[in-house]
């Protein structure tokens, strides 16, 4: 085997420091370890479970979901339910998943669909949180909310905990495209006393002088 080994040490994919061998470059071992788990048929859960939950799964995490994501979408969804709602996957995988989720470029409508219900579920918890943190931030999902017409939803919603965490998105939206927010903030008004109270908690953020809708709201 050490002349194997040599060989592809000589193409740059192991390394030999200090008679330790180890691939040269991680991102090939985690590459070939998602394609051999989804050849498998492997669920990406029962993989990690297996292997300890260790902080080093990260990244063959993160190549899983972005090797069946280009390979097979329908099973990529299922992992990344999966994932998100197994109580016994420990947290730091679940908001690996969900870090994967924000640098996607392109969200599409079928991801949100997996996410939705998770956010609605329960807000308040380690991943509604962290899910309700990536729609705040990431444009390309803040889109979709309102594109699936879950946040014009949201705003009427009578749920305190779900309230408190469309008003930090809200005021998200606002500070970055604050006349995309005008028509959830105006819905949420006409909702009754919460939903005036979720427009006052966004205004009490708002920088008044970046839109002529947002400064008109604030004046009625």
């Amino acid at each position: 085997w050490h002349d194997a080994a040599e060989k592809l040490a000589s193409a740059h994919v192991l390394s030999n420091a200090d008679h330790k061998w180890g691939f040269f470059h991680e991102s090939f071992y985690d590459f070939a370890n998602a394609k051999r788990l989804y050849r498998l048929a492997r669920p990406v859960t029962a993989y990690l479970k297996e292997r300890g939950q260790g902080i080093e799964l990260r990244n063959q995490l993160r190549q899983s979901l972005a090797f069946r994501r280009a390979i097979d979408p329908e099973v990529y969804r299922d992992d990344l339910g999966a994932l998100l709602t197994d109580a016994d996957v420990r947290f730091h995988l679940r908001s690996a998943a969900v870090s994967f989720l924000q640098a996607l470029a392109d969200p599409a409508l079928e991801e949100w669909n997996v996410i939705e219900p998770l956010m609605e579920a329960n807000p308040s918890g380690e991943v509604g949180t962290a899910l309700f943190a990536l729609i705040g931030r990431a444009p390309a999902w803040s889109r979709l909310s309102r594109e699936s017409g879950a946040l014009a939803r949201w705003v009427r919603t009578p749920d305190p905990q779900l309230l408190n965490r469309i008003a930090w998105v809200l005021i998200q939206l606002e500070r970055c495209e604050p006349d995309a927010a005008i028509p959830f903030l105006r819905r949420a008004w006409g909702a009754g006393v919460q939903g005036r109270q979720l427009v006052a908690a966004v205004l009490n953020h708002a920088n008044l002088t970046a839109s002529r809708a947002v400064f008109d709201l604030y004046l009625e």
